[in-house]
């Protein structure tokens, strides 16, 4: 890796470009400015194109111009101000990648509107600290991706609209977009979103109600966490359309607008309306309503909009609060009114919508209120499952009411796709599904029929097909492993027919998204819901729940869920099959144990039952004591305390997220500093029986690799073979030695993909892998240097410090003592010491053994010299004396 000093009386950057290679640093020189005229400059190299920083945080280096990276190529652009006063994109990625660290991009340019900040195509851009600025309000300037991946961080855009389409995936946190005049600040297009602790607001002048909404959504995925979006009157902050899809957790939004979309609202607040339109389907577990100066409602829904308020809070009483109309549907469960009675609130609803009360019947016969859909008190976990089925009932349920009362009434097409991993609760959501179908007379629950995909894939599976469409006429069939159904076309155009029953499939999200792309699938599979699977609470959940359905007693419920927590952090063990499987083994044990005993309980499950099957499934809780292992190590008593704080701040971190307390954004990653032979590889192995033993991580895995374990020699296999190690370790822990070794290998060095591979795997699985770098400490402070996003992702550091001569001595007879042998302490100590001063080699507890080695050699020699005649154990002082002759 070359360095090329760029300024005045150095290289040019021209010139410096030209000599760089792969993974070399242009740094520019204090005040530099590089000018790179009116023509696009084009990089195709992966570079770290670095400036200056004064100690008031100022930055000092410009470059003026416009850049094109291309040729997948990977640049980083650090501490630089970026600027252009030209009618051009500034920076365009194409098949390339970005990354942009305490960096300004300034768009000068005041006369266009297509003014491109940043144009990226099959991308990867990353930025953190950094600030995107445009000099117009008016115009404002664009961050725009297509078919890329952008992942923002504690980033200001002023004046800078950010506009994705086509398959992007965005990421952004802590982000403060403001300034914009006549523009979406955020405008998203077929694309995927997450934003968390986010501020997207518009010019505080700005009161044209025709004006851009702040954010426009359209066929996109959007999540929201602890964000502001919209500030003023008048004007949508938020504009979902076109099947796109909002799930919002404590989010604070000014005013919402949504049709033919879906949303899931938890504590999110309104400051002034929320107004849903065309379809659109919303789930609301803890709303809030503020009081507000505009002259609007809080909720308002038409043209066949659908809510459920699960909980609703209004500050203050409107005529009306909540108004319906042309074929709405609110399903009401809990309403709260601030400082008053809740009886205060008006709800409206004009002859074609319809208001359910979940505990109160108005308008309707108390039975038809009481058929709302109820699968969340049934299912564990699964809360936007829920939330989908819910409004899907909800749609089916107001068509049916259209029709009782003589109204015309469209048909609901209830076909769906349960995607998610095995074992996610699919099939049991399905039943439910069918059960609450069944009881609002929308099926025939007798015509109920569950089959397997592959079934129908044989000569003979066209008509048998055909004769369960048939049997399940005006009820419903489930198809299982519906993945099997790819690429049968013949199959799917006969699922895809008109007058059949109600058909769900099920199946791995991966796979059952492929059938989107038959032709009229989507259409006539409308509802398609994701499964994520169980998290830990939730799987102790469903195990006693199953226990109840079977009719048995825990005698100590605390032991049972401390059990199968344990059970829950392995490998394999994360699946509700599992739960079942245990629960089984539970009924055989304990009936095992009450015929041998006679015992006259037939229901209750002991803590005996639950140890005996704990032990045959093997719990973390191993006879081994980590703690105890690790304070038995020699020295390093600095790593000790520090690896105890680490592992208290964790616990006690679990405890607080399973209590649904605020806990810091932490990582376990880690960083092991020290020379060779201090015990880093021990330490982490231990490490990882600790973190395993306090349920921190669910497998006892220590994967440990090296350079020549992570890079390949061919482009591309780099990527895979570092996958693969990841892959490997996912769950416990990965321990990377020497990691500094994979930035110096020079121009044709691999080891940059590996590391860019390490640290997108460290983002997406950041919960369910540790990954512990080590190495010498001023190599690795180096290798920390030369990606700005290592840093961040690793801030837990131990040092280990060498061992002094008398931990040497300490290390060198425990190594003798578990090889069976027996010296003279103190003759040995002065050996130690002796030969320790003398080496060049000061590879710590490695250097010690070597020596031993070298000494058990000796010995030999002597006793078979003399025909094996003496103790075989016994090191003797004459074998110390030769080992010191030889150093």
């Amino acid at each position: 890796m070359a360095r090329f000093i760029v300024g005045p009386n150095d290289w040019n950057f021209r010139d410096a470009y030209q000599q760089a290679s792969d993974g070399d640093i242009l740094e520019l020189e204090d005040n530099t400015r590089v000018d790179l005229g009116s023509s696009v400059f084009q990089i195709n190299k992966s570079l770290e194109i670095v400036g200056q920083m004064t100690p008031t945080k100022d930055l000092t280096c410009y470059i003026d111009g416009a850049i094109a990276i291309t040729n997948q190529a990977q640049v980083t652009l650090r501490r630089i101000i970026f600027r252009a006063e030209i009618d051009r994109v500034m920076l365009s990625v194409d098949n390339a990648s970005l990354k942009l660290s305490q960096v300004i991009i300034y768009n000068g340019y005041q006369d266009a509107m297509t003014k491109v900040s940043i144009w990226a195509n099959d991308a990867d851009v990353t930025a953190t600290a950094s600030i995107f600025k445009a000099i117009s309000s008016d115009t404002g300037s664009t961050l725009k991706l297509s078919h890329s991946h952008l992942d923002l961080t504690n980033t200001s855009l002023d004046k800078v609209r950010l506009f994705a389409d086509t398959d992007s995936d965005l990421k952004l946190a802590q982000i403060d977009s403001f300034g914009l005049v006549n523009q979406n600040a955020l405008n998203l297009e077929s694309s995927h979103a997450k934003l968390k602790n986010c501020s997207f607001k518009i010019d505080d002048d700005v009161t044209n109600q025709d004006k851009a909404a702040t954010v426009y959504v359209k066929n996109t995925s959007l999540e929201t966490t602890n964000s502001i979006l919209g500030n003023v009157n008048g004007i949508n902050s938020l504009c979902l359309v076109a099947n796109s899809s909002w799930n919002s957790e404590r989010d604070l939004i000014y005013r919402l607008y949504a049709e033919e979309s879906r949303l899931y609202l938890q504590e999110t607040s309104i400051e002034t309306v929320a107004d849903l339109e065309q379809l659109t389907m919303a789930y609301a577990d803890g709303i809030y309503f503020k009081a507000h100066t505009e002259n609007v409602i809080n909720l308002y829904l038409r043209a066949k909009a659908m809510i459920y308020l699960k909980q609703a809070f209004f500050e203050e009483v409107i005529s009306p609060n909540v108004r319906l109309e042309d074929g709405a549907l609110a399903t009401v469960d809990q309403l709260e009114l601030a400082d008053g009675d809740a009886s205060l609130l008006e709800l409206k609803a004009d002859a074609t919508s319809h208001i359910i009360f979940a505990h109160q019947a108005t308008g309707l016969k108390q039975a038809e209120a009481e058929t709302r859909f109820q699968t969340e008190d049934k299912l564990v976990g699964l809360s936007e499952v829920k939330a989908s089925l819910a409004t899907i009932l909800q749609k089916a349920r107001f068509y049916q009411l259209r029709r009782q009362q003589g109204l015309n009434a469209e048909g609901v097409n209830l076909n769906a796709l349960f995607m998610g991993p095995k074992s996610s609760g699919k099939a049991t959501s399905a039943r439910y599904f069918v059960q609450q179908l069944a009881q609002a007379k929308l099926v025939d629950e007798q015509r109920f029929i569950k089959v397997q995909a592959k079934e129908l894939t044989d000569e003979r599976g066209y008509e048998r097909l055909g004769e369960y469409l048939e049997d399940a006429r005006g009820g419903v069939l489930l198809i299982e492993g519906a993945q099997q159904l790819l690429g049968q076309t013949e199959l799917l155009d006969l699922l895809l027919q008109g007058q059949t029953p109600v058909i769900i499939l099920t199946g791995p999200k991966k796979e059952l998204t492929k059938l989107n792309s038959v032709p009229g699938f989507t259409k006539h599979f409308p509802n398609q819901l994701n499964f994520t699977g169980y998290g830990q609470n939730e799987l102790v959940e469903i195990g006693k729940k199953l226990l109840a359905d079977w009719q048995y007693r825990l005698a100590d419920e605390d032991y049972y869920t401390q059990t199968l927590a344990h059970l829950c952090q392995q490998a394999n063990f994360n699946q509700a099959s599992a739960v079942a499987d245990f629960n089984h083994r539970l009924r055989e044990q304990m009936s095992q144990r009450v015929m041998a005993t006679a015992d006259t309980d037939l229901e209750t499950i002991t803590n005996e039952d639950i140890k005996a099957v704990a032990d045959q499934l093997g719990t973390n809780q191993t006879t081994k004591d980590a703690y105890a292992e690790l304070n038995s190590l020699i020295g390093i008593a600095e790593v000790k305390r520090a690896v105890k704080n680490f592992i208290d701040l964790n616990v006690i971190n679990q405890q607080r997220k399973q209590a649904g307390l605020a806990v810091a954004n932490t990582s376990m990653h880690a960083m092991f500093l020290g020379n060779p032979g201090t015990g880093k590889t021990t330490v982490a192995r231990i490490l990882g029986e600790l973190l395993y033993q306090k349920g921190l991580i669910r497998k006892p895995t220590l994967i440990e690799v090296s350079r020549s374990d992570l890079v390949a020699g061919y482009v591309g296999q780099t990527a895979i073979k570092t996958r693969k190690k990841l892959e490997e370790a996912l769950g416990g822990v990965l321990f990377i030695d020497e990691a500094y070794t994979l930035s110096t290998g020079g121009s044709n060095d691999f080891g940059l993909e590996a590391i860019n591979e390490i640290l997108k795997f460290m983002e997406d699985h950041r919960d369910d892998i540790v990954i512990i770098f080590a190495g010498y400490t001023k190599e690795m402070q180096a290798f920390l240097a030369m990606n700005s996003g290592l840093e961040s992702r690793i801030p837990n550091t131990f040092t280990f410090a060498d061992y002094t001569i008398a931990e040497l001595v300490q290390i060198g007879l425990l190594d003798l003592k578990k090889r069976n042998y027996q010296v003279e302490q103190a003759a040995y100590a002065y050996v130690v010491s002796e030969s320790y001063q003398k080496s060049n080699d000061h590879s710590n507890g490695r250097w010690v053994r070597n020596l031993n080695d070298r000494l058990v050699r000796l010995q030999a020699s002597r006793l078979a010299q003399s025909d094996g005649q003496g103790d075989l154990e016994l090191i003797t002082r004459g074998d110390l004396e030769k080992l010191l002759a030889t150093n």
